[in-house]
């Protein structure tokens, strides 16, 4: 009995708060189409607002995944011919300690294998960064 009490006390009030709602803005009729044409519009607005910013961000991550793929290219790139010119360094100062007699030969030699080294690198980056 006395939760049914207190439901029904609860009923009265939210029925006493819809009651002095519309006391306070006229009419309850006029009010609720208001309000539901109001609802509608902010709900349509809101909708309008994400399509067109999911394309944005569409489009802005489309630009973003292809800046990264640019710059892993070039990182690669760089990264591969420092590693490639740094081991015709090593063998050739190797070899040169090796066999001193040659060592103009082995010189003249890794200078021309280090240009063709960064003529391959200076395509590779140009080539990633043109990746559209």
């Amino acid at each position: 009995m006395i939760g049914s009490a207190g439901r029904a006390s609860g009923r009265v009030a939210v029925t006493q708060g819809r009651a002095d709602e519309d006391a306070l803005h006229g009419d309850g009729a006029d009010n609720d189409t208001s309000l539901e044409r109001t609802d509608l519009t902010m709900a349509l607005l809101g909708m309008l607002q994400q399509v067109a910013m999911d394309a944005e961000t569409a489009a802005a991550s489309a630009r973003g995944l292809s800046n990264l793929g640019k710059a892993l290219g070039a990182g690669l790139t760089v990264v591969g011919a420092g590693i490639g010119i740094g081991l015709i360094g090593s063998k050739m100062t190797e070899s040169m300690a090796r066999q001193p007699e040659i060592a103009g030969n082995i010189q003249t030699a890794a200078i021309i294998l280090a240009a063709l080294i960064e003529g391959a690198a200076m395509f590779a980056l140009v080539i990633a960064l043109l990746i559209s």
